[in-house]
């Protein structure tokens, strides 16, 4: 966990879709590590919650109802997504159950939602702006997504393609930048069988992330196919999946849900709704507060670079 240390009663905040830790120190100039976990949670009723097709989301440049990551002509293939990423970008590798890792490069997605902090000091919101940059490293049978939300949020997955015929989820790394300071937290990911495979229905697979002593535990729901709209306003067929969670830690708690639909011919995000309600009590007894309500959709079903 790093911390940026300023001369401030919340000294920093380490963000992490699971949990969120915050170095307080008191006037003493004693430090105390206080965790706020997010969980994540796609409210099943509400505005955020809309049905795909709702107009959100973006187009296939192939033009069949599916987004194809490695379209005829897509840029990207040499990975110059301005990251500055050593490993080899190696598009359209081939994986189990007809999976491809997606093309390298840079895309985008409409955003839109807020995340917050409350009970260390004056409450902060943070409203997300219009687009979100995703940055996606392809290499062997292995990739990376990282997700740049404006300059206080960014995510970053990996996955690679598993033995069993699917996608597994690796890595989740998340920073938030409030006004004490930026942080990241890491995440280990596993599950008991794959975290997707193209096509499925009614399967429910265990799943979980954890970090310096929190876990994250629950189940991902293989709803099926459903359409969705992209930006462009080409409708698509992805795959959607429900994961839901609970978060323990000493002096943690709660639960979530995370709602994506996935390019069933790569794994990519073509749309997400999430919302994270988390509280943690310090050793002090002080309680802590994240929400993050947010919802991204693909733009363009090719990078722009």
């Amino acid at each position: 966990m790093e911390f940026i240390r300023r001369p401030t009663v919340l000294a920093a905040l380490a963000a992490a879709v699971l949990s969120i830790n915050v170095l307080v120190i008191t006037a003493d100039g004693e430090d105390r590590t206080v965790t706020i976990d997010d969980d994540i949670a796609a409210p099943a009723d509400g505005a955020n919650a809309d049905a795909p097709g709702d107009g959100d989301a973006q187009a296939d440049a192939a033009g069949d109802g599916t987004i194809d990551g490695n379209d005829d002509g897509a840029d990207g293939s040499d990975g110059s997504d301005g990251s500055g990423g050593d490993a080899e970008q190696t598009d359209g590798q081939g994986g189990g159950a007809g999976l491809t890792t997606p093309v390298s490069g840079t895309y985008e997605y409409a955003a839109g939602g807020s995340w917050s902090l409350s009970g260390a000091g004056e409450p902060e919101e943070y409203q997300l702006p219009a687009t979100a940059t995703g940055i996606v490293r392809s290499g062997g049978e292995a990739w990376e997504l990282e997700l740049v939300v404006g300059e206080r949020y960014t995510d970053a997955f990996s996955f690679s393609l598993g033995a069993d015929g699917g996608l597994d989820w690796d890595t989740w790394d998340l920073e938030r930048e409030f006004r004490s300071g930026r942080s990241t937290t890491p995440y280990t990911c596993s599950g008991d069988s794959a975290y997707y495979r193209p096509g499925e229905t009614d399967r429910t697979s265990g799943h979980g992330c954890e970090t310096a002593g929190i876990t994250s535990e629950g189940s991902i729901e293989h709803v099926g196919s459903e359409d969705v709209t992209l930006g462009d306003g080409t409708v698509v067929t992805a795959d959607r999946l429900i994961y839901t969670y609970t978060v323990s830690g000493e002096g943690v708690g709660g639960e979530g849900r995370l709602d994506l639909w996935l390019d069933p011919s790569t794994g990519m995000r073509v749309r997400e709704v999430r919302e994270i309600n988390t509280t943690t009590t310090d050793s002090q007894g002080n309680e802590f507060a994240y929400r993050e309500q947010v919802e991204f959709t693909l733009m363009t079903a090719v990078p722009q670079n």
